[in-house]
């Protein structure tokens, strides 16, 4: 007897039963059944794999560029675990810059998508301190991928400086010993250094103008500038 291991087979435990029957030829002896009991256990391949677009280890949000203000992750799972699970996500210390200032939850938001047979979070939500829910399986834990986006939000209240964290990844459901990590990648938000001065005179023309004086005028002319600083030094 052999097994014949099958990705469509759940891993698991299996048992069945066999009956080996002995028939008498010319006789009048009853037949004799014996039983004998069939024990299977499979474990399935499968594994978690976390890739970002670029290849590397970490999520690079940039500010000054359209493009790097959203970063994607790619999250597989390989063959059934064939029992339900969850995947987590957790940052233990919140972003700092080299400087020491703490970026805000809010300056960075996250949801996930194109999962087929598992649920995701769909809406846009802070990163946080506590353990959020990215993907739950189906009932039978069964092989899927799905897309993480991360994306910033208004830095216009966020102090310059590039921030750094962490973000491990985490699989609860398949372990009777709890939690257990999948991947760590780091996470890092350059805000770069912003300081302007803008200009609007009071009238369309772009300049200050006293048209027209008189001595004899009761009151002095005003003219009106009001002057805009953005700064996030």
């Amino acid at each position: 007897y052999g097994l014949l291991p099958s990705t469509s087979i759940a891993p698991g435990y299996y048992k069945g039963r066999l009956a080996f029957t002995l028939e008498p030829i010319d006789s009048s002896q009853s037949p004799s059944t014996v039983f004998l009991d069939i024990y299977a256990q499979f474990q399935g391949a499968s594994s978690i794999e976390v890739k970002t677009e670029t290849g590397i280890k970490a999520i690079v949000l940039k500010q000054d560029r359209e493009e790097s203000r959203t970063a994607a992750v790619g999250i597989n799972i390989n063959g059934s675990f064939g029992k339900q699970f969850r995947i987590l996500q957790l940052i233990n210390e919140q972003p700092i810059s080299s400087e020491g200032q703490l970026l805000s939850w809010q300056a960075v938001k996250f949801n996930s998508r194109n999962a087929s047979k598992g649920t995701t979070a769909a809406q846009d939500t802070p990163l946080s301190n506590q353990q959020q829910l990215i993907y739950q399986s189906s009932y039978r834990g069964d092989a899927d991928n799905f897309i993480l986006e991360y994306k910033l939000d208004d830095l216009s209240s966020q102090r310059a400086g590039t921030y750094r964290g962490k973000i491990k990844y985490l699989l609860d459901g398949t372990d009777t010993a709890g939690m257990r990590l999948i991947d760590t990648l780091d996470l890092e938000i350059d805000n770069p250094r912003i300081f302007g001065l803008m200009i609007y005179p009071e009238n369309q023309k772009g300049v200050i103008e006293f048209l027209n004086l008189r001595p004899t005028d009761p009151s002095p002319r005003i003219n009106e500038v009001t002057l805009e600083v953005t700064s996030n030094l």
